[in-house]
Order: C-alpha cells, then sequence, then structure tokens
C-alpha cells in the first residue's frame, strides 16, 4: 500500500504539471506575434540630369524623401573623384568643377537621407566642350495642348537638332524629334489621353555634338471636346389666302430648319430673303426647304406670287433665338 501511494502522489504531480504547461504553451509559442511589423524606408532618385558648359558640369536629380548630395566621378565607371553637399532637400544640385576638356566622363548620384537610408542612380556619362563652348540651352519653351495631342515650341541661339522626351511619368517612354538643325523649333506630340499631365523635357545638340538636357516640364490635356448633337426643326407651314399657318416661326440658333410649305387654294410663292429662299408654291403641292440657322435675329418672310386682293398683307416673320 505504501509503495502504491508513492506511486500514485507521484503520478498526481506529473498531472498536475502537464495540466500547467499545456495551460501556459499558447503564451509561450505566442509571444511577439501582436508585435507590428516595422516596414523598412526606402529613398528613391530620379530625373537625373546634367547641363555642360566648357569644363565645368552642372549636375541635377530629384529625390522623395530629404536627403544629401554626393556625385562619383571620373573617366572610368571607377570614377575615382567625388563632390558633395551635405545639406537635406529634395531637388539636388552639384556642380564639376575643373574637369578636362573634350572628354567622357562617367558619373553616379547619390543620396542619404537622416534615417540613414542610402540610394543611388545608374552610370550616366557626358562629355565636356571645347574651351568656350557652350551647349545650345532651349528658351522661349511653350506648351499649347488639346485633348489629345500638343505642341511644344522653344528657340535656341545657334542651330541645333532637337527632340521631345514625354510620358505620364519621369520615365518619359517616348521620343519626337525636331527634325534638321534649327533655331525656332515645333515638335507635335499626338495619341494622347485628354484630361492627362505629362511630364517632357526637351534634349537639344548643336552641330559640334554639345547637348544641352532641360529640367523635368509638364503640361495637362484639356478635356475631351463634345461635339453638341445637332439639332433639326421641322415645321409644317400652310399658305392660303391670304395668310401663312404658322406666320411666326420660332426656331433656335444652330438649328437646322426643315420647312414644309404647302398652298391649299390658289398659287403662292415664299420668299425668305436673308436665307436666299424663293419657292413657288403650287396648290395641293408640297415644297420643302432646308436651312441653317446661324445667326439670332428677326427674319420676315412673304408671298412672292400674286394671290389677289390681299396679296400684299400675305406676310410671316422667322425668328432665330438665342441657344439657352
Amino acid at each position: 500500500m505504501k509503495v502504491r501511494s508513492a506511486f500514485d502522489n507521484q503520478t498526481f504531480k506529473f498531472f498536475i504539471l502537464m495540466v500547467l504547461l499545456l495551460l501556459f504553451l499558447p503564451f509561450v509559442s505566442g509571444c511577439g506575434e501582436d508585435n507590428p511589423t516595422v516596414e523598412e524606408e526606402t529613398l528613391k532618385i530620379s530625373e537625373v540630369t546634367v547641363s555642360v558648359e566648357g569644363n565645368n558640369a552642372l549636375i541635377r536629380w530629384k529625390t522623395d524623401l530629404l536627403a544629401d548630395s554626393l556625385v562619383d566621378y571620373g573617366v572610368t565607371t571607377s570614377y575615382g573623384l567625388n563632390a558633395m553637399d551635405a545639406a537635406l532637400t529634395a531637388q539636388h544640385s552639384v556642380t564639376l568643377t575643373g574637369l578636362q576638356l573634350q572628354t567622357t566622363y562617367q558619373f553616379r548620384v547619390k543620396s542619404t537621407n537622416e534615417s540613414s537610408t542610402f540610394a543611388q542612380s545608374g552610370n550616366v556619362t557626358f562629355a565636356t566642350l571645347a574651351e568656350g563652348e557652350k551647349a545650345p540651352e532651349p528658351s522661349k519653351v511653350e506648351a499649347t495642348a488639346k485633348d489629345d495631342s500638343a505642341t511644344i515650341t522653344w528657340k535656341t541661339n545657334e542651330s541645333a537638332a532637337g527632340e521631345i522626351e514625354y510620358g505620364e511619368s519621369t520615365a518619359y517612354g517616348s521620343v519626337a524629334t525636331s527634325g534638321d538643325s534649327k533655331i525656332t523649333h515645333s515638335v507635335q506630340l499626338t495619341g494622347l489621353k485628354p484630361e492627362t499631365t505629362y511630364h517632357y523635357r526637351i534634349k537639344v545638340t548643336d552641330l559640334d555634338g554639345n547637348l544641352f538636357t532641360s529640367s523635368d516640364l509638364t503640361f495637362k490635356t484639356k478635356a475631351k471636346e463634345v461635339e453638341p448633337e445637332e439639332s433639326i426643326s421641322e415645321i409644317n407651314v400652310t399658305a392660303r389666302q391670304w395668310q401663312f399657318t404658322p406666320a411666326t416661326i420660332r426656331v433656335t440658333e444652330g438649328d437646322t430648319v426643315i420647312l414644309t410649305i404647302r398652298s391649299i387654294d390658289v398659287a403662292h410663292g415664299f420668299g425668305l430673303n436673308a436665307f436666299r429662299i424663293d419657292q413657288n408654291l403650287n396648290p395641293g403641292k408640297e415644297v420643302v426647304v432646308e436651312f441653317k440657322a446661324k445667326k439670332t435675329g428677326k427674319y420676315p418672310f412673304q408671298c412672292t406670287v400674286n394671290c389677289g386682293a390681299g396679296h400684299g398683307t400675305m406676310n410671316g416673320v422667322l425668328i432665330v433665338e438665342r441657344k439657352q
């Protein structure tokens, strides 16, 4: 009996331990499951451009967050040189000075924000100019947009070839050229979407191969013009001695007017001089006249065939009212 009691006591303790373990197991296994996931912050670089003048180059780019500005550059993709501006900004501008003339350079831009999030561009190239040379910068840039097209115009201070990169974002994606080298440029962009903001930039290259790339510009296309439905006024007019019925005809400006005129007694005429209408009306026969009521006003009409004693009083008026 004593051995059995000891065994039973140990079994009971083991049973209690297992129950407690099962009760606390969900809390142990679920530890940390309710902690929110912290999303890693990202930094994006866009719109990297370069403008070259002599042995200097101005590098520009944008970031979606405030960050510093660093340019790695050199005559190879190993770079070896850099220029930096520690000020935090979203509109970056770094000038490279003392470059070798008529030399192709490689560069990339880098930015780091205050949270130490880092981003860099791919490799970009540019060529410095001969001494005293300057790339032809566009001036008097204008964008005239319609619902499905736009015309971009600009001028350069010397003869140059030009092209437009354009699209719905700063990735652009489409290109249109201005043709041969010239001073006054005009480029037509077609197949655009109505009521849409488009991004574009201008690239011009002079006869010496000097290239200038503008910063990002935008325009917005107009809403699609809806052609108004044609309004038609069809009116039956009866002629008899010595009146027209109706004697007053009302239509709306812009209407296409169709008059079906019928004499029910003797020969009459219908003259509406303002619209160059003069028709003979034979008894029992219909005459149809059609014209466009282009302008508001009151326009008299009258019988143009002597139809008896009251002929002179057989008149009417066409009133063209303003469209609401």
